[in-house]
């Protein structure tokens, strides 16, 4: 079964997430709940500060999708 979201840094301590949606879910639940603008895309990831990357896949478990 094919996961609906990564998170991923390459450091201990970072100022940056990405958050990869991976199904049509994970990209509708991204769409209707995270207001976003294009620059703030990297390929298919959201580029999150480390302040708001908690609450979203908070709000992400919640809506009953997978975040890895």
């Amino acid at each position: 079964m094919e996961v609906d979201f990564t998170v991923f840094s390459d450091s201990p301590h970072p100022s940056i997430y990405l958050l990869t949606p991976h199904t049509p879910a994970a990209r509708a639940w991204l769409s209707e709940n995270v207001q976003a603008e294009s620059y703030q895309f990297i390929g298919t990831s959201l580029a999150v500060e480390h302040r708001y990357i908690a609450e979203i896949v908070q709000g992400i478990r919640t809506a009953g999708i997978e975040v890895r």
